[in-house]
């Protein structure tokens, strides 16, 4: 019986275990990745050693927490850098322009590539200085399809630090990461699928303490009357949307809509559409093989001229110097 109750029988006498459902309360992140499943493509724990560089994989993202020696994050195109110690976590969303590395740098990783090669497993405790030379990056990376990503990441920041200190107080986070790496070393049945769910875990748990008990995107993407617009400007950014056709599309009227949207979104309409082209625009000019021109249709400019001046106004560069420089660091 499994209702009220489960009825064990083995060498003994049957053993009556009662149950009581347990029932949450949704909410919007619960809802998102039911509806969108996390598209994890590896998971585990990294070892680096010497010379890095890593950098999550094309149209993809990468997040974990490091271990061991300090690392940098640098943003490229720019001289800044961030300085990553142990205990840290972090999230490269797509196009986020930005790259892990050791102080001596040596030869880009990819992300999947380094931990298809290296699932070493340090026993040291995550607080732990550790090997000088060595880095462990516990975490995962995803892998979008198509020119969307996640959902999830939309409502995230490009790059997302959140300092050891910050996390420390989450006692669930450090018994994920522990149960990674036991899971990575142990190489029982099942370890890949339940290493899998562990890094959806972690990176669920950061991306709750950095959004807080409520998401104006998340709340957008899951709004009866809004959601399927934000989805309409977010599959179709080449199509000529207008507050007007998109109000149509979602059966509000003009006004109603673009007031709804700009309270839920935090920004009108019209400027949400032109940020997530521009955003579009920033994955696309990372693929060499799409030309300006090409690039400008597929976010909705009839031209190449305008769609420069666009993307000139939203990065503070022209889209072939912003290629020339993702390139340039891409080789380094």
């Amino acid at each position: 019986m499994l209702a009220n109750g489960a009825l064990l029988v083995g060498a003994g006498r049957p053993t009556r275990i009662m149950s009581q459902a347990i029932h949450c309360e949704p909410d919007s992140l619960t809802e998102l990745l039911a509806t969108f499943p996390l598209p994890v493509d590896f998971s585990g724990s990294m070892t680096l050693t010497g010379p890095w560089r890593l950098t999550a994989p094309q149209n993809g993202a990468l997040f974990g927490v490091l271990s061991g020696c300090s690392c940098r994050l640098s943003i490229r195109g720019t001289e800044e850098t961030v300085a990553i110690v142990s205990g840290d976590f972090i999230a490269l969303g797509p196009a986020c322009g930005g790259y892990l590395s050791s102080d001596a740098e040596g030869g880009t990783i990819a992300a999947n590539e380094a931990g298809q090669h290296s699932r070493n497993v340090s026993r040291t405790p995550l607080t732990s200085a550790g090997d000088s030379t060595r880095t462990r990056f516990i975490g995962g990376t995803l892998s979008f399809t198509g020119r969307e990503i996640h959902p999830l990441f939309m409502s995230l920041p490009p790059i997302l630090h959140l300092p050891h200190s910050d996390i420390e107080n989450l006692p669930a986070l450090g018994s994920i990461l522990s149960a990674i790496e036991e899971e990575v070393s142990a190489t029982q049945p099942g370890s890949g699928a339940i290493v899998s769910h562990l890094a959806q875990a972690l990176l669920i748990q950061a991306a709750r303490l950095y959004l807080g008990e409520t998401s104006d995107a998340l709340h957008g993407l899951l709004h009866r009357e809004l959601g399927p617009a934000i989805a309409l400007i977010h599959n179709e950014p080449e199509a000529p949307w207008t507050v007007a056709s998109l109000a149509e599309r979602v059966n509000m009227s003009r006004s109603a809509f673009s007031a709804s949207f700009t309270r839920i979104l935090g920004v009108p309409p019209v400027q949400y559409l032109r940020e997530q082209r521009m955003r579009t625009a920033c994955r696309l000019l990372q693929d060499s093989t799409i030309g300006l021109k090409e690039v400008s249709s597929r976010v909705g400019y009839d031209s190449v001229s305008a769609f420069s001046t666009a993307f000139k106004r939203y990065s503070g560069t022209a889209p072939g110097d912003y290629r020339r420089r993702d390139q340039a660091a891409s080789s380094g």
